[in-house]
C-alpha cells in the first residue's frame, strides 16, 4: 500500500515530541525525510532496491556529416536517439584512429571528442557500445554478467584504464548523460560479444518528494527512513547529548536490520 509523504512526516513529527509543527519545522522535517531516503535507498537496504535486465549492443556505423578540422564536435547523418550511443562509448575512424566520446546529444546528431582533432573527420565512424542505459537516476549496487554468472567489479576509473579494449566485462561504472539526460552503465572492456545478459540491482531512486507524494515501500524501510530522518534533525537542532545521539544512531541500525537480517546469507556465484 502505498505511503504518502504526508503520513511520513506526521510520524517523524511524533516521533520528536512536536505538537504543531511551524512553517520552517515542517520544511526541514520534509527535507529531512528526502535525505533519509536518499541515504536508505543508496545503503542498498532490501526492499529499497529494484532489479533488471539488459542486454549488450553490437557495433555501429554512422556516417560522418560534418565534422571541421581542429574542433571538438562531429555531427552525423543517421538516427542515434535511442541507439544506445553514450559518452564514454568509442569509435574508430576511416583510418583506425580511436576517439572516446566526450558527450552525445541526440536531439542534433551531435558527438562530442572533448578536446579538438586537427585532420577532419570524414566518411563511416564505427561506434563500440559499451554502455548500457539504466531506467532511474539512482545508484547501482550490484552487476551480474549472467551468460558467466560471475558478479562485475565497481571501477570508477576503469574507462580510462581500458579505454579502447574489447572482451568480456570484468568491470563497471555508473555515469550520467547530461546531453540526453540519462543515467547509464559503462561496462569495461568493452563487450566484444552482443546480446549478452546483464542482471542490475539499483536503489528505488525517487526525485525529491512533496507531501502529497506516494512512497511505496515496506514498513521496515519505511521505519528505517523516519528514523534516519529522526537522526538528521536532531543534528539540524544544534548540539544534543552523547546519550541521546548514541541512542539515535543504534535505533537506525536496529531499524535497518530489521531487513537486512531477514534474508538469507548470499550464495556464491559458480561459473556454469
Amino acid at each position: 500500500m502505498a505511503t504518502l509523504l504526508s503520513a511520513l512526516e506526521t510520524r517523524l513529527q511524533y516521533r520528536l515530541g512536536i505538537d504543531t509543527a511551524s512553517t520552517l519545522e515542517a520544511n526541514r522535517i520534509r527535507e529531512a525525510l528526502n535525505a533519509a531516503i536518499s541515504k536508505v535507498a543508496s545503503d542498498g537496504m532490501p526492499g529499497a532496491t529494484t532489479s533488471f535486465s539488459a542486454v549488450t549492443r553490437a557495433t555501429t556505423d554512422l556516417t560522418v556529416d560534418a565534422h571541421s578540422a581542429n574542433t571538438a564536435t562531429l555531427t552525423v547523418t543517421d538516427v542515434i536517439a535511442g541507439e544506445g550511443i553514450f559518452p564514454g562509448d568509442f569509435f574508430t575512424d576511416s583510418t583506425g584512429q580511436e576517439f572516446m566520446l566526450y558527450s552525445v546529444v541526440e536531439s542534433t546528431k551531435t558527438l562530442g571528442l572533448g578536446s579538438p582533432v586537427e585532420t577532419p573527420i570524414t566518411g563511416t565512424i564505427t561506434v563500440y557500445r559499451r554502455a548500457l542505459e539504466m531506467p532511474n537516476d539512482g545508484q547501482v549496487i550490484m552487476v551480474r554478467h549472467d551468460e558467466d554468472n560471475v558478479l562485475l567489479d565497481v571501477s570508477h576509473n576503469s574507462r580510462t584504464r581500458w579505454a579502447f579494449e574489447t572482451g568480456t566485462p570484468a568491470f563497471f561504472s555508473q555515469h550520467y548523460s547530461e546531453g540526453q539526460e540519462l543515467s547509464y552503465v559503462s561496462l569495461m572492456p568493452a563487450p566484444s560479444t552482443a546480446g549478452d545478459t546483464y542482471v542490475f540491482e539499483q536503489s528505488r531512486f525517487r526525485s525529491n518528494l512533496g507531501t502529497s507524494d506516494n512512497y511505496d515501500l515496506p514498513e521496515p524501510v519505511l521505519n528505517a527512513v523516519i528514523e534516519e530522518a529522526r537522526a538528521i534533525m536532531l543534528a539540524w537542532s544544534g548540539p544534543v547529548s552523547p546519550v541521546e545521539a548514541a541512542i539515535s544512531r543504534e535505533q537506525v541500525r536496529d531499524f535497518e536490520d530489521q531487513t537486512k537480517n531477514s534474508g538469507s546469507p548470499s550464495a556464491p556465484l559458480r561459473r556454469r
